[in-house]
């Protein structure tokens, strides 16, 4: 039996994004998550995919801001839990204004952090090249 594959739409231009995907991609459960560069691909309804990270999930929604971190998050082990746990109006209504000030300023925050040039993801990730989805 094949494992769901959840899909993360990351920003390689962007070092705390590439490093967040770095982060993820090392600690989710073996082949439950994939991380794509955006630069190239097309996902339907969704114009400009550099504002936000996406997820596409194994039911193949479409899902953006604080609700794709939460979807990232459930394929990490113990993180899985609190992301289910946060998955409510309740905690939207935090993550949702958290994750667009970080979105928002992420050039400085990756610069604060060290992180301004753009972090590979680990090699021996299923990292798929761009092409477009669906």
């Amino acid at each position: 039996m094949t494992t769901p594959t959840t899909t993360m739409l990351y920003d390689a231009d962007c070092g705390i994004c590439a490093a967040a995907a770095a982060w993820l991609m090392r600690r989710s459960r073996p082949g439950q998550l994939r991380a794509v560069p955006l630069q190239g691909v097309t996902l339907p309804g969704q114009p400009d995919l550099t504002q936000t990270l996406h997820v596409v999930t194994p039911a193949a929604r479409i899902l953006k801001g604080s609700s794709a971190v939460l979807a990232a998050a459930r394929t990490v082990p113990r993180w899985g839990a609190a992301a289910r746990i946060a998955d409510n109006k309740l905690g939207h209504a935090i993550l949702e204004p958290a994750y667009r000030w970080i979105a928002r300023h992420r050039r400085g925050i990756g610069r604060t952090l060290g992180i301004n040039q753009v972090c590979a993801v680990p090699e021996n990730s299923p990292v798929t090249p761009p092409r477009p989805l669906r």
